[in-house]
Formats: C-alpha cells, structure tokens, sequence
C-alpha cells in the first residue's frame, strides 16, 4: 500500500466543541470508567450505538414491521415515569415524617438524659422532675396527633 492510500484509509476527523454540564460529565466519565474504556472512546460508541437504533426504528416504522401498539412505547414509558415519580414523592413525604418525629424524640431523650444526670443537685431535681413530666406530656401529645394524622393519610390512599 502507497502512503496515500494509508493516509485515505485512516482519514479521521476530531470534535472538540462537545461541552457538557459538570453533573453529565461526570455521569459519561464514571460509565466510560466502567467499561474501561476512554472518555473519547465511550462517546464516540454511545453515539454510533445511539444512531444505528435510531435508523433501525425508523426503518422498522417506515416498512410497517413495528405495530402502532409499539410505536406508543414512549407513552408507555413516559406513564412508567410518572408513576415511579409518585412513588418516589411518596416515600419521600413517608420517610420525612419519620425523621421529624426522631428529631422530636432525640429532643425529648437529651433533655431527659441531662435531667437524670446524678450531678443534678438534690434542690434541683424536683423542679427539673415536673418539668421533664411536662414535656414528656407534651412530646407523647404530639406523637399521638402525628400518628392519628399518618393513619388518617393511609386510610385515604
């Protein structure tokens, strides 16, 4: 082979205006990583891979291969989002709730724990009892309401 038949074999082109948001960057470097590959290499892959299915379903939908209930798989899909999204959103308000109890509780118990701290002079401690009693009223009050709001939530979904 002459050097100009080598030099037309391999001709190549380099893309250097490709940007990316530091968080998709980020997400392309790790799967690159992954596949062990280079970041280069992974798109350029991704995006051949991309194109030949893109080209592959639009042939199947042009020559009539793919049926109409096939061609909806984008609704099918986007109602799929929708519903992992409620879930999501609903976990979240679950685990929410929890926590702001816990915190509530924590509260409750450091205060307690400072309250039956043998350091506590014998002067003091029926004045801190009465008040570590109204707060444990206070706090158990609370729990009963936010525990009647969470079956009330439940029995409505």
């Amino acid at each position: 082979m002459i050097p100009q038949e080598q030099a037309q074999s391999k001709k190549r082109r380099t893309v250097h205006s490709i940007s990316f948001n530091d968080e998709d960057f980020k997400i392309i470097k790790l799967a690159a990583q992954q596949e062990g590959i280079s970041f280069a290499s992974f798109l350029k892959n991704a995006t051949l891979e991309y194109i030949k299915e893109s080209l592959e379903y639009q042939r199947l939908v042009d020559s009539g291969a793919m049926s109409k209930e096939q061609k909806a798989t984008p609704e099918g899909f986007s109602a799929f989002e929708e519903t992992i999204k409620n879930t999501l959103m609903s976990i979240h308000e679950s685990i929410k709730l929890k926590l702001i109890r816990i915190e509530k509780l924590a509260e409750n118990s450091i205060y307690y724990q400072f309250y039956f701290n043998p350091a506590t002079p014998e002067e003091d401690k029926k004045n801190k009892f009465t008040l570590a009693t109204q707060r444990m009223k206070v706090a158990m009050d609370w729990l009963e309401e936010e525990l009647g709001q969470r079956k009330s939530i439940q029995n409505k979904q």
